[in-house]
């Protein structure tokens, strides 16, 4: 399943269910836009960026007639060497504290 795909299937379990998407297949970002331009909860923007690894960037524009309208850029995070580092460190010690209690390698 596609990056845009289940972003919108988790969209959709939040109630959000008239859906414009467009993929840019050379960095793989996706542009989401609700109904008529219609914001999107912080919080469920907020549990995309954590469920799909990717930052949410809320764009808007006023228009005279219609009011503010929004749409949502979505890009795969990228890490810095750092964080990458502290990524494998924190891996590392879920490995070691699940072997250590017996739960390593448990289904």
């Amino acid at each position: 399943m596609t990056l845009e795909n289940q972003i919108v299937k988790l969209l959709n379990s939040k109630g959000y269910e008239d859906l414009r998407t467009s993929t840019d297949e050379s960095d793989n970002s996706v542009t989401i836009r609700s109904g008529y331009w219609e914001h999107i909860n912080p919080e469920v923007l907020s549990e995309i960026e954590t469920s799909f690894n990717v930052v949410v960037r809320e764009m808007d524009d006023y228009d005279d007639d219609c009011g503010t309208l929004y749409w949502y850029d979505v890009s795969v995070k990228e890490y810095t060497n750092e964080e990458l580092m502290e990524l494998e460190y924190l891996e590392e010690l879920m490995f070691l504290h699940q072997y250590e209690t017996g739960e390593w390698g448990m289904t």
